[in-house]
């Protein structure tokens, strides 16, 4: 017997599942018994790329995951929270039962400074069972080891070993400029 709200969910929820399936035409593939809020937007703007989400994804609202010529791939029982962005331009892989705080963002490119237009691509590969904290940004070439955390507000931009706990100290980012 279904609930109310899962009721809810499946009229809600599985026309927008149907829709995604056909507008990219495979190139979106679910697993079973997901659940992704009505709030997320998923898009793909290139031709090559996808995104995979497997079995038990509970992806919360207003996340965004965008595969901007790259793949993102998600193993099975990840949880995202809401108000995540994840873009790819290369390979995104998030591993199993990975959990993601609210406001993490992460890119696997960044802007090429000294050719304007271009990007620089790196894969980004999450270990399963990894704790991502809230408001993480996960930089391009980073690869988080099976069952690490990482603190709140951290931003990763090389290599986490596995089973590790990483914070990122806070120093003091303005100095005051005297007025004399």
């Amino acid at each position: 017997m279904y609930s109310i709200s899962k009721i809810f969910h499946i009229i809600l929820f599985y026309p927008k599942k149907i829709w995604l399936t056909l507008r990219f035409l495979g190139r979106v593939r679910f697993g079973l018994r997901e659940h992704i809020s009505l709030g997320t937007k998923i898009s793909i703007r290139e031709k090559q790329g996808g995104i995979s989400i497997k079995r038990g994804a509970r992806i919360e609202a207003n996340t965004f995951i965008c595969s901007a010529g790259g793949s993102i791939e998600m193993g099975n029982d990840v949880f995202i929270n809401r108000n995540c962005m994840i873009v790819s331009m290369n390979r995104i892989i998030i591993g199993d039962e990975v959990t993601i705080g609210p406001g993490v963002y992460i890119y696997d490119h960044d802007h090429d400074m000294s050719s304007r237009g271009h990007f620089i691509t790196e894969e980004i590969n999450i270990g399963n069972g990894a704790w991502i904290g809230a408001g993480v940004i996960i930089l391009k070439g980073v690869t988080i080891g099976e069952r690490s955390v990482i603190a709140a507000g951290s931003v990763v931009s090389k290599d986490v070993p596995a089973e590790s706990i990483v914070y990122q100290k806070r120093e003091t980012l303005y100095k005051s400029i005297s007025r004399k």
